[in-house]
């Protein structure tokens, strides 16, 4: 059997397993080992790839940032004084931060930090910080513009 007839049968085995209802990540695993398998004929060469590509997966640094995120998560609940517990990322700092503002864009800054993605700090900031805010007496342009600004430092 030619390579490219085992690429194309690979590509229907994918679409035919994805359409069952098998996970993608399994479905790709399962066909790439058949397909090497049959190209090399040698099962310890498939075997050896896939255990290298899942090895180099688990190794890679974004796994480091999952855990870290969850810190923020229990740090964001941590009350910031034995009689007012906090139950929101910006409470939590505004007790560092003097000004309630200035809270929120060093809240972002770390959720930023952490997460690394822009459009995500400013979509869990548009619902905390701005009802918040709002709350707090700010105008809702003023507190949009606030949340706009800090999420751009995860860039």
């Amino acid at each position: 059997m030619s390579p490219a007839l085992i690429a194309c049968l690979s590509l229907v085995a994918m679409l035919c397993l994805i359409w069952a209802g098998m996970h993608v990540a399994v479905v790709l695993g399962l066909v790439s080992f058949v397909g090497v398998w049959l190209i090399k004929s040698d099962v310890t060469v498939a075997a050896n790839l896939l255990a290298g590509s899942a090895s180099d997966a688990v190794a890679s640094h974004i796994f480091g940032v999952v855990p870290l995120f969850v810190l923020t998560g229990f740090l964001s609940r941590w009350p910031t004084s034995a009689r007012t517990p906090s139950r929101s990322p910006t409470r939590s700092s505004a007790a560092c931060v003097a000004a309630w503002a200035l809270a929120t864009v060093a809240a972002n800054a770390v959720f930023a930090a952490i997460t690394g993605i822009s459009i995500a700090s400013a979509a869990v900031f548009t619902r905390v910080a701005v009802p918040a805010d709002a709350a707090f007496g700010y105008r809702s342009g003023f507190a949009t513009g606030v949340v706009a600004g800090s999420s751009v430092l995860a860039c």
